[in-house]
C-alpha cells in the first residue's frame, strides 16, 4: 500500500525531507516503527471507510513541540479495490494554543462566577 502526501506544511521541514522522498513511499518507511503504531487504529479506521482526523504533538529539537493535525482518507479503483490512501498533514500549533487560552480563560470566568 502505498501514500500520497497531499500537503505537509511541518512534517517535510520537521524530517529534512524532500516531497519527492515522502509521495509514494510506504508510511510505515516514513514515520517509523513507534509512530506508525500511535497511528495504526487511526489507520485501521480509515481503511474501513471513514476519513479520520485527529491531532497529537510532535517534538522536534530544531522546532520543540508542535501541534499537527492529520487527516487520513483512502483511495479505491474504480471496482472498489483500495489502492493507497491520502495524508494531509497541518501544524496547528498556533490555532491548537488559541484554544487552549480561550478554554482556560473560559474555566477561570466560570469559577469566578462562584
Amino acid at each position: 500500500m502505498w501514500i500520497a502526501i497531499c500537503i505537509i506544511l511541518l512534517s517535510i521541514r520537521a524530517m529534512s525531507r524532500d516531497r519527492g522522498d515522502l509521495v509514494g513511499s510506504k508510511l510505515e518507511d516514513v514515520l517509523g516503527a513507534n509512530d506508525m503504531a500511535n497511528v495504526e487504529p487511526y489507520i485501521q479506521r480509515m481503511l474501513l471507510g471513514e476519513t479520520v482526523t485527529f491531532e497529537r504533538a510532535l517534538y522536534k529539537t530544531s522546532l520543540g513541540k508542535r501541534i499537527v493535525r492529520k487527516t487520513f482518507s483512502r483511495g479505491a479503483a474504480e471496482n472498489g479495490q483500495i489502492v493507497g490512501y491520502f495524508v494531509l498533514g497541518q501544524d496547528v500549533t498556533e490555532e491548537a494554543d488559541i484554544r487552549d487560552a480561550r478554554e482556560l480563560s473560559e474555566a477561570r470566568a466560570e469559577k469566578a462566577k462562584g
